[in-house]
């Protein structure tokens, strides 16, 4: 492993292009451009050698070409992709997606097998990008928010799915707290 290390993987022409191209298929995989499954076999067989040779020689290889770099790509996909989301959806429409987002993340995770290290930087990312970033904004969207779910008895659902996603960040139920509080209050003075 450490001649391939050396002779073929850092030529300066294999190792970037590689971590590249590795980024790229699993962006394209994100936007749904990708779903055949024999990429995603050879992705993961690349990831499978990258942690092999990091185990091997202790180089932090699979970090340096990859981990670092996908975590960074994984944050600027969901930034941009949540917002411009939310900004043409409704807050019930954003929190399935989000929930999707997630759940097509930890299964992604599985397929390629990610180091454990990874799985929990990109949970952490996701957490960041899907639900704490927006938790106001979803709290109080004008027509869709939480704070306006909970004038309308039809939309405890909804509300669920909302408390569900946002308990995976635990500060971000003190906005549905805050909220509630201030619905309980305005209720009591009409009263």
């Amino acid at each position: 492993l450490h001649l391939y290390r050396i002779l073929v993987w850092e030529h300066y022409n294999v190792q970037h292009r590689a971590s590249q191209l590795l980024l790229e298929a699993i962006t394209k995989e994100r936007k749904g451009e990708i779903t055949d499954e024999t990429i995603q076999g050879v992705l993961k067989k690349i990831l499978a050698m990258l942690l092999q040779m990091d185990a091997a020689e202790h180089h932090h290889i699979y970090e340096r070409d990859f981990g670092d770099m996908f975590l960074g790509s994984t944050q600027e996909f969901y930034q941009m992709e949540s917002s411009a989301y939310l900004a043409v959806n409704s807050a019930s429409d954003y929190v399935q997606k989000a929930k999707k987002r997630l759940e097509e993340e930890r299964v992604r995770g599985v397929a390629l097998a990610l180091s454990p290290n990874t799985v929990e930087e990109l949970q952490k990312i996701l957490y960041a990008e899907l639900i704490q970033r927006h938790a106001k904004t979803l709290v109080s969207m004008e027509n869709s928010g939480f704070a306006v779910l909970l004038k309308d008895e039809t939309k405890v659902d909804i509300m669920g799915d909302m408390y569900d996603l946002f308990v995976k960040v635990p500060a971000s139920v003190e906005d549905l707290r805050v909220a509630l509080c201030d619905r309980v209050k305005s209720d009591g003075k009409d009263l």
